[in-house]
């Protein structure tokens, strides 16, 4: 029999109980109880046939048999939570699949915008004067916490992610102490979390609601940097043996989480806020398996941020084995405080972020040059936001990135000490170049081999070889060759303009020539790009872009 020809039993079974119903209500002897059943009976096999022959076509003629279940997780774990949960209603072999897969619970994305009593944005305001007429003050609420107990339960004992999005001012603790409620059965499960908020005051109800997180690997809180608005995220020791990655908010105390002699032996990244480089030792002694630090001074501190002579051996000793360190928050007064402990030649990659519009000292600027020696050094120097850049590399063993002002004095200082001296290579923002090296008292660079101009436009090309008070090779004895490097997209110029930039360079001292032909990176065309054929107005060419950092 072809599964879509009809059961002929089903038939007669159905027809005998239809006429039993039929009798049963002709039949004035016949209770109501009795026909009541029958009528049951017929519905239930009705139903059990009309599912049989769903399920039969559906082999058939739909999709959902052709594609395996682990193909169908995959497409659905990247929904939001509750896109996920309304998988579990569209039909039975989709419920099925989503309780029987743990892995797609693994995510939760929780929304906790609901606001409290003393929140005063105008969403607030507008609901509570539109409910004065109820006289019952309605606070806006779009939340989905109420979900995080079903999708945990769905993931058995998967390990979660755990993120928590937050955008209101003043949050509900209510809302964090239910979730904290929800969380705290399944804390042995949470392998990361991951929270944005604005409001860190309640970050606490969270964390001593879940005393201990023996499978915690990463804690991400992001939270408003106002610095006059700082709190402790738990009021005891964060009890996360595997912690590895840990990343904290300059908002965020974190004095009460990691005390003295608590130790975070697989820790490997951390980022937080520090009011003194005695933090920064203790940080060091806690977590002696770090590889990436960002420290971001907290400047709203006033004292003594130096440490003793003693701390200070200890201090380097713990640093030098840190590959990459940054500094940030940094300001001329105090950064002899942190420079002596981090400052070091045994650290790869060393970064310096200084406050707004402040610049280093000259010592400072002294003291990262003299990491950088070597027959081959990269310095280069851009306008990046409202900084200026330098960043030196010398091979790949050693790299030093200081972000400082813009002031013009300053970035003569620090050019003189990181550029003038001992650099070999030089790639130069064009915008910055005639602060750079134009002047009485540039000193020429006989140590400099190779230059590079970061370029915007071709127009800079033009006028950079086109201005001898820019282009001042007398600056450069021992220069082999100016690539050209260009930031965001391909410049494009007809190569007869290239041939008008090229001629520039082409002189000749003492009958030798100067550069020879230069090279410009990643010149290319449709046809041929001989210099003979150059001057065709047809040809273009692009420049091929670089990216600095």
């Amino acid at each position: 029999m072809s599964e879509y020809e009809p059961d002929r039993r089903s038939d007669l079974d159905a027809t005998r109980l239809l006429a039993r119903i039929r009798d049963a209500a002709l039949d004035s002897s016949c209770d109501a109880v009795e026909f009541e059943d029958r009528t049951a009976e017929l519905r239930t096999l009705l139903a059990v046939e009309l599912a049989l022959a769903a399920r039969r076509r559906n082999a058939v003629q739909s999709l959902q048999s052709r594609i395996p279940d682990e193909l169908w997780c995959l497409v659905w774990q990247d929904l939001p939570l509750a896109d996920r949960l309304s998988i579990t209603r569209v039909c039975h072999t989709w419920r099925t699949i989503a309780h029987g897969a743990p892995s797609l619970w693994r995510f939760l994305d929780l929304v906790v915008d609901a606001h409290n009593s003393e929140c005063d944005c105008q969403q607030c305001v507008d609901d509570i004067r539109k409910s004065r007429i109820a006289m019952q003050a309605q606070r806006p609420s779009k939340t989905n916490i109420h979900l995080a107990y079903h999708a945990l339960k769905l993931g058995k004992q998967a390990l979660v992610v755990l993120e928590v999005t937050d955008d209101t001012q003043f949050s509900n603790d209510d809302a964090y102490r239910f979730l904290g409620r929800v969380l705290s059965p399944h804390a042995h499960r949470i392998r990361a979390v991951y929270l944005q908020m604005v409001d860190n005051e309640i970050i606490d109800l969270l964390f001593d609601s879940i005393q201990s997180f023996p499978a915690l690997r990463v804690l991400h809180m992001l939270c408003g940097d106002d610095p006059q608005s700082q709190n402790e995220f738990t009021s005891s020791p964060l009890s996360a043996p595997l912690l590895e990655e840990l990343v904290i908010s300059r908002s965020v105390l974190w004095d009460s989480a990691i005390p003295t002699g608590h130790m975070f032996a697989r820790l490997h990244t951390l980022r937080c806020s520090i009011c003194l480089a005695e933090e920064a030792l203790r940080l060091l002694r806690v977590c002696p398996g770090l590889q990436c630090v960002r420290f971001d001074v907290d400047l709203t501190v006033v004292g003594e941020p130096g440490l003793a002579f003693v701390d200070l051996d200890e201090a380097r000793l713990l640093a030098g084995r840190i590959p990459d360190v940054t500094l940030g928050g940094l300001k001329a007064s105090i950064e002899a405080a942190y420079l002596d402990i981090f400052a070091i030649s045994e650290i790869k990659s060393l970064s310096l972020w200084y406050y707004q519009n402040k610049s280093p000292s000259l010592r400072a600027v002294q003291n990262l040059a003299s990491h950088c020696t070597g027959d081959s050094v990269t310095c280069a120097c851009a306008a990046v936001g409202d900084y200026t850049a330098f960043k030196i590399d010398v091979g790949l063993s050693t790299h030093r990135l200081l972000m400082q002002s813009t002031k013009r004095h300053t970035l003569h200082r620090t050019w003189q000490a990181l550029g003038a001296k001992i650099a070999t290579e030089l790639i130069v923002d064009f915008d910055l170049w005639p602060i750079l090296f134009t002047g009485d008292n540039v000193e020429p660079m006989a140590q400099v081999t190779m230059f590079s101009v970061l370029l915007w436009k071709f127009d800079d090309v033009t006028a950079f070889l086109a201005s001898e008070s820019l282009l001042r090779l007398d600056l450069f004895p021992s220069l082999h060759g100016i690539p050209s490097r260009e930031e965001t997209a391909a410049l494009e110029a007809r190569a007869k303009d290239l041939t008008s930039l090229i001629d520039p360079l082409k002189v000749r001292r003492d009958g030798r020539p100067y550069l020879g032909f230069p090279m410009i990176e990643g010149v290319h065309g449709e046809r041929d790009t001989t210099e003979a054929a150059m001057p065709e107005d047809s040809k273009r060419v692009s420049l091929i872009a670089v990216p600095l950092l």
